[in-house]
């Protein structure tokens, strides 16, 4: 797990915010922190503040961390918060994807320190989803019984949220959890019942951890979003080494799979050599389609062959 700090300064408000950016291990995607809340520690300007980046790459490396595999559940757990002495669910953050209506929902239900239940939710794009970063970032100024969290899909606000609160968990002794899957054992809220289900988050997460802060209240989130998506969200694509794969035969309805471990930025370069015995265009219209999963993106398929590209154009 890589770590990064950093100090944001706002001229316009005079203020200052540091805070520490993890990279979690995709091989181990789990991380807590345990937090114990006294509300004499804050003054009116003191908040507390921690925030998840996630972004969602189901042919990434990310491995299994839990029982719960991806077929399990159509929900994936980022990030809840627990009791440490209850181990009663106080918050969750989550992703849902459901294939029958075709619609992805990114959700966030707490409840406060009042039993008030609170439940947030957007709808995304089906083709702006997979490999596009999103950001929750949470603050609360316990003093002035104040929360405010926004949510980002790279550097576009998509929601912005205040409510009057002096926390949003109900327990006081907390534990901060970001990845991994989650059975619910034991729920303060609601409509989680027991044994539901969130399988682990199939794609890479950031958080930046929380900490307390002396802030204004008006916050420039997109200023501050920005200056850390300059950082994380412009993906460089990396050279294979293993660039002589052995020669395959493909007979009919054969399958070869080769998943390479490097960083794939919504494109990568196949190239080789193929010798089919009829049908040219017919069958490598089909094979590359199948292979390379495009069909239903296929305004941003291209080949370099010229002749492919025609091909392509005319079935579609």
């Amino acid at each position: 797990m890589a770590n990064f700090h950093y100090c944001y300064a706002s001229i316009l408000f005079i203020q200052i915010w540091c805070f520490e950016v993890s990279k979690l291990n995709p091989y181990y995607q789990l991380e807590q922190q345990a937090f114990e809340f006294n509300d004499a520690n804050f003054t009116q300007n003191e908040c507390f503040t921690y925030g998840i980046w996630s972004k969602y790459n189901p042919l990434s490396i990310t491995s299994q961390v839990g029982s719960l595999g991806l077929l399990d559940s159509n929900c994936f757990h980022l990030h809840n918060i627990m009791g440490q002495s209850s181990q009663s669910l106080n918050l969750i953050y989550y992703d849902c994807l459901d294939e029958n209506t075709q619609s992805i929902k990114k959700i966030l239900e707490f409840i406060n320190e009042d039993e008030e239940v609170f439940k947030f939710e957007i709808s995304i794009d089906v083709l702006e989803y997979e490999n596009i970063w999103y950001f929750l970032q949470i603050v609360e100024w316990p003093g002035l019984f104040k929360l405010e969290f926004v949510i980002f899909q790279e550097i576009t606000m998509k929601m912005h949220e205040i409510k009057q609160m002096q926390r949003p968990f109900k327990d006081k002794n907390i534990v901060l959890r970001f990845g991994g899957d989650l059975i619910v054992t034991n729920s303060n809220i609601p409509n989680l019942y027991t044994n539901t289900k969130f399988a682990y988050f199939p794609g890479f997460i950031m958080i930046q951890k929380l900490s307390t802060q002396s802030l204004e209240l008006d916050v420039d989130f997109d200023s501050f979003v920005q200056s850390t998506y300059s950082d994380y969200g412009y993906c460089e694509c990396e050279l294979n080494e293993e660039v002589n794969l052995p020669d395959v035969s493909l007979d009919w309805l054969d399958k070869q799979i080769y998943i390479s471990k490097n960083t794939n930025c919504e494109s990568f370069i196949l190239s080789g050599d193929y010798i089919i015995n009829r049908g040219f265009y017919l069958l490598i219209y089909n094979f590359i389609s199948q292979l390379l999963e495009l069909i239903f993106q296929q305004e941003l398929i291209s080949f370099s062959n010229e002749l492919l590209n025609i091909y392509w154009r005319q079935q579609n």
